[in-house]
């Protein structure tokens, strides 16, 4: 007689929706140990683009969403926005590296800037896909990032904004780029001051513009030769 087969089959894998609603109640409850759990639970079965774009920013957006209908304060938001930063942290090391390079970049918040979350996403998935990048991250003055864009040979430069307050300060990073780096230098622009305008993007001069992650992924490919 045939002896029955008990071997376990091992945990079933978490779909990325269930992922998503974990992580949110996580970072909204500033459980950071879940909130890495559940991530690296994911990240073992499914590309971690998809971690990145339907866990960590689908969550964020979310987070954005209720603080601006008054559904949880600017500590329970910047509580959240904290740990998904650091959850990042833990990601990284899943990235592939690419075994070459498509271009040079450098992203970066304007002075003056607070918020770094989404463009940190954006600089590790260009990294991904197998950009050299320069992370600058917030409140870096314009002449340094102006210098560390000439020295990196940046072929792009990806800006973020997320209040309305800091456009000017775009639009004059932007020109500072152009004067030293010249006319033939890549300009993205994203982030949540974006969003009311559509083409607010070129009226300060920028080459490109992405909404969300996956529109600034795209912008930055149409750079490429």
């Amino acid at each position: 007689m045939k002896t029955p087969d008990h071997r376990e089959s091992g945990p079933v894998p978490i779909r990325l929706e269930r992922a998503f609603e974990l992580y949110l109640a996580a970072i909204l409850e500033g459980d950071r140990r879940t909130a890495v759990r559940v991530t690296e639970q994911a990240a073992r079965a499914h590309p971690i683009t998809s971690v990145y774009r339907q866990v960590v920013e689908a969550a964020q957006v979310e987070v954005g969403a209720r603080w601006a209908r008054n559904e949880i304060s600017i500590a329970r938001e910047h509580m959240a926005t904290a740990i998904s930063q650091y959850v990042l942290g833990t990601l990284y090391s899943h990235l592939p590296i690419p075994d070459r390079t498509l271009g040079r970049a450098v992203i970066t918040g304007v002075e003056g800037e607070r918020h770094q979350l989404g463009s940190h996403m954006v600089a590790d998935l260009l990294e991904a896909e197998g950009w050299s990048v320069r992370f600058l991250g917030t409140q870096m003055p314009h002449p340094d990032i102006v210098e560390v864009a000439r020295e990196h040979g940046a072929k792009a430069v990806g800006i973020s904004a997320t209040m309305m307050a800091n456009l000017d300060g775009v639009a004059g990073l932007i020109r500072d780029l152009r004067e030293t780096l010249g006319p033939e230098l890549r300009i993205v622009v994203g982030g949540r001051a974006f969003h009311a305008e559509a083409e607010l993007w070129r009226t300060l001069g920028a080459d490109a513009t992405g909404r969300n992650l996956d529109e600034a992924l795209e912008a930055f490919r149409t750079l490429l030769p």
